[in-house]
């Protein structure tokens, strides 16, 4: 599987909702947060190296781990990789409210964990020559990726965590 290692530290942030697992212990030993039970967790940004990375993780550590994003081809790669059944993979914009009404009865009953990695849009170009009115633009898809899209996911699924 590809993505590196190293989740952070046991805790909450911004774009994770419920316990993290912790990263490599040293001499390379993996251990997880957790004893006993196992997590039912919803990484969104699957479709990305990142996702994949942190999906990798928590499925090695034994978790559930629900795969989604907003790219079909890259999500079903990622479900292939961590070898996730087709009722745990699902693909839906979290920064359009109708893209996630249409899945809403996709989502596990329970969640432990939501982790939202989100994925900036960048229109790409030279921001040095980009006019007062290309920054807001960018900064308004970076700031609807990264943040809005964690709060419109949090909404929709708080019922959903344990």
């Amino acid at each position: 599987a590809r993505g590196g290692r190293g989740l952070g530290r046991l805790g909450v942030g911004p774009f994770c909702y419920g316990p993290v697992i912790s990263g490599q212990l040293g001499g390379g030993e993996r251990r997880t947060a957790v004893e006993g039970p196992t997590w039912d967790v919803l990484v969104k940004g699957c479709d990305t190296d990142l996702g994949r990375t942190v999906g990798e993780g928590f499925g090695e550590a034994g978790h559930t781990v629900v795969v989604a994003g907003s790219r079909r081809d890259e999500v079903e790669v990622t479900a292939k990789e961590l070898e996730v059944s087709n009722d745990q993979v699902i693909v839906f914009d979290n920064t359009d409210p109708a893209s996630i009404a249409r899945v809403q009865g996709q989502f596990p009953a329970h969640l432990d964990t939501i982790v939202n990695v989100p994925v900036p849009k960048w229109t790409g170009g030279d921001p040095r020559t980009y006019t007062l009115a290309d920054h807001v633009t960018e900064w308004h898809s970076i700031f609807d990726n990264a943040l809005v899209s964690a709060v419109l996911t949090v909404q929709a699924l708080g019922d959903h965590l344990r």
